[in-house]
């Protein structure tokens, strides 16, 4: 069993402007809690939110009661503009197609991921951000996998020193609450499971493994490739909590579906050559992953089965697959030469799109989140090599189009970020790195607008 570091953390918080809150719209989404469409404290209605009134529900600060937009009751999706809560209270007739003060966009309705967010405000724009020396010793932390819980909490996968990593835990707030030693990796991987638990793909010496922990930060199980010379590369997780692994062994490629509860499943040691990562899973249970060496995303059943594949995907370095819920794949990838970003898609093995990024300076991206109306936030580095670089922040509707202008966000000397993960809530987590002048890399977490 892992124990839990106690080791000292330094932390400094950065808080975006907090937005008013709303106020008889007349929207069923009007963000104080009470879903009557008007206006919260003094509204006259039930639960209306009153102050010290007793009623469930009633809105005051700090009740804990569950939806009621209270600051600092915990609720990540309540909206209310805390730090940690997520997605911003709107300002006064925030989609109502009207721009008014305290609005940075409106377009008629509050629908995040969109090109205007739920709050009316610009994609991108800041909430909060943190940056975390893990242990107060110089080294550098590096956030490279992000995954965001039901409760709102963060787990982050850090390189910490450029030699280890290690497996951390946040409050939706960015406070830490704990972090493990992780596994050795030759590329960064994290799932989060539907019960909560994280899950890690990397090595135990020269051997592949992958290992979960709850989310407590116990170590649950941890299973190894049958073969020397082998690491795994990706790891994903179904809607019945099964895990699968990709990677390699030797040259050639490993495929793995584990069952959390017994471990029992199938592994394969395929003979076929070139390494496997990154994975994902379908609705359907249907796996998909690409094959680095001849640039293939291929398929397989929930039995390992063979299915259809692609050959010919664009792009040098293969990053993340996100599968939509109508089981459409996309993939993201970067150019060798740092010079450009792929995100393709594809549809019952055959490409549907591909969509280029690239600009006269160099940038690339690593991290892929899904956003609710079917577009995507990619998460990246522009301006420079990823060793000298401003953070981007880059949008794409449904069919590859331009959602929203790029974000680039510059920080330090160097703004970097690796993941990305779009929460229910209205707004996203990203992490990666940042480096002020003459100092080490601290992690980087910054929750921001959809």
């Amino acid at each position: 069993m892992s124990m839990i570091s106690s080791r000292p953390w330094v932390l400094t918080l950065v808080v975006g402007a907090l937005l008013s809150p709303a106020c008889g719209d007349s929207s069923a989404s009007d963000g104080s809690g009470d879903g009557d469409g008007e206006s919260g404290p003094g509204d006259g209605g039930p639960g209306d939110g009153d102050p010290g009134d007793g009623d469930p529900g009633d809105g005051d600060p700090g009740d804990g009661d569950p939806g009621d937009g209270d600051p600092g009751d915990g609720d990540p999706g309540d909206g209310d503009g805390e730090p940690g809560d997520g997605d911003g209270d709107p300002p006064p007739g925030c989609g109502d197609g009207q721009l008014d003060p305290g609005e940075a966009c409106d377009d008629g309705n509050n629908v995040p991921g969109d090109g205007c967010s739920a709050s009316c405000q610009l994609p991108g724009e800041l909430i909060w951000e943190v940056f975390v020396d893990i242990d107060e010793q110089l080294g550098d932390d590096v956030g490279y996998e992000v995954v965001v819980d039901g409760d709102g909490s963060i787990g982050v996968l850090v390189e910490s020193d450029a030699s280890s990593y290690r497996l951390a835990k946040f409050d939706l707030d960015g406070n830490p609450l704990w972090s493990v030693s992780s596994l050795a990796t030759d590329k960064p991987s994290l799932v989060r499971t539907p019960e909560g638990g994280l899950v890690v793909g990397g090595r135990l010496g020269s051997q592949g493994a992958t290992r979960s922990w709850d989310a407590e930060g116990n170590s649950d199980w941890t299973t190894l490739v049958d073969s020397g010379s082998s690491g795994v590369l990706g790891v994903a997780a179904d809607a019945q909590g099964f895990v699968v692994s990709a990677g390699y062994h030797d040259a050639n490629g490993v495929l793995a579906r584990y069952d959390p509860e017994d471990l029992n499943s199938w592994s394969q040691l395929q003979p076929l050559s070139g390494e496997l990562g990154p994975v994902g899973v379908s609705p359907s249970g249907d796996i998909w992953v690409v094959r680095t060496e001849t640039a293939t995303l291929e398929s397989y059943d929930s039995d390992g089965n063979p299915g259809p594949s692609v050959a010919g995907l664009e792009g040098d370095i293969f990053e993340e697959i996100t599968i939509a819920p109508d089981g459409a794949v996309y993939v993201l990838a970067q150019s060798q030469d740092q010079s450009s970003f792929t995100l393709g898609k594809y549809e019952r093995g055959a490409k549907v799109w591909t969509q280029v990024h690239s600009d006269v300076v160099p940038n690339g991206a690593s991290g892929l989140g899904r956003l609710p109306g079917g577009g995507f936030v990619v998460a990246g580095y522009t301006n420079g090599t990823v060793d000298t670089s401003d953070a981007l922040l880059s949008w794409f509707d449904a069919d590859g189009g331009v959602l929203a202008d790029d974000v680039v966000i510059d920080n330090a000397e160097v703004d970097v970020l690796h993941d990305v993960a779009v929460t229910p809530y209205n707004y996203a987590v990203a992490v990666g790195t940042h480096i002020a002048a003459g100092e080490d890399a601290d992690l980087w977490i910054r929750k921001f607008e959809i």
